[in-house]
């Protein structure tokens, strides 16, 4: 009676197909960014500031996709007490945006936006949060000033960046904005624009309490002032050819030593058998 012979083949075979399966299932690359206004203030060397008029608030959230996925949503709101919010996804994307005013002056404001992309790995794929259709948060007013002064402009702003890519992927933009204009003019400005490439991963931002100032002379009488918070991503994954990690190669090895080892075993067993 011939002997049975154990398939080391089989068994390489499938401890790989396990290894592959468990390192695919790791692969991903993400993008994510959050921009908070935490708290405004707005203080004259000289003189007084009135005539508050309210706040016009606005929050529009976007994300799209390759697939031709699109998702756009948009709210506008005044004030004195009221929030304007929204959010949008697509397949890989999400988004939202709030801005709100609990008073007619800077004593009660603040906004956020938001935005993130993930796409597994070993597909074909494009996420975008914005994306040029806009993913911000705006608060405008207006305010008077009694007289000449040079005028001190302070913002508390709190931004949070996270990039990871895997071997096909890329992050094409994470970018995170504050701006504040008095009079269509740039007086606070943050922006943190960021790109990573492929199998890297990076995190930045600016911790709470993150203070921005500026002072500018104005001259009495009517401003306007505008705030506004802005979040993108791009996200673009490819397939790429597989390449084995050393876990992989080291099954790869043992499986192939066990198959030469089963098919000596084999040869020797026929050899005693066909002597005996």
């Amino acid at each position: 009676m011939k002997p049975k012979i154990v398939h080391f083949s089989l068994l390489g075979m499938t401890a790989l197909a396990v290894g592959t399966a468990s390192f695919r299932a790791q692969a991903q690359s993400s993008s994510s960014g959050s921009l908070d206004l935490d708290s405004l203030s707005v203080t004259p060397a000289t003189g007084t500031i009135s005539g508050w008029t309210g706040w016009s608030l606005g929050a529009v959230s976007t994300t799209l996709n390759s697939d031709g996925g699109f998702n756009q949503n948009f709210d506008f709101e005044s004030s004195p007490t009221t929030t304007a919010t929204t959010s949008a996804s697509v397949a890989y994307a999400t988004a939202s945006t709030t801005a709100t005013a609990n008073s007619l002056d800077t004593t009660s404001i603040s906004g956020n936006a938001s935005g993130a992309v993930n796409i597994p790995g070993g597909i074909n794929e494009e996420g975008v949060v914005s994306g040029g259709y806009g993913n911000f948060a705006s608060l405008e007013t207006q305010f008077t000033l009694s007289q000449d002064s040079l005028v001190s402009f302070g913002a508390i702003i709190d931004a949070a960046q996270t990039l990871q890519t895997d071997a096909g992927g890329q992050v094409l933009e994470n970018e995170l904005i504050f701006n504040l204009n008095v009079d269509g003019n740039g007086v606070l400005l943050y922006d943190s624009p960021l790109t990573l490439g492929p199998s890297a991963y990076l995190a930045t931002g600016t911790g709470p309490d993150y203070a921005l100032n500026n002072s500018v002379d104005l001259t009495a009488g009517q401003h306007d002032l505008y705030i506004e918070l802005d979040g993108e991503q791009d996200v673009l994954e490819t397939t790429v050819p597989e390449q084995p990690s050393t876990c992989l190669l080291l099954l790869t090895t043992f499986g192939a030593g066990l198959v030469w080892k089963g098919r000596r075993l084999e040869q020797l067993r026929n050899r005693v058998f066909v002597q005996t």
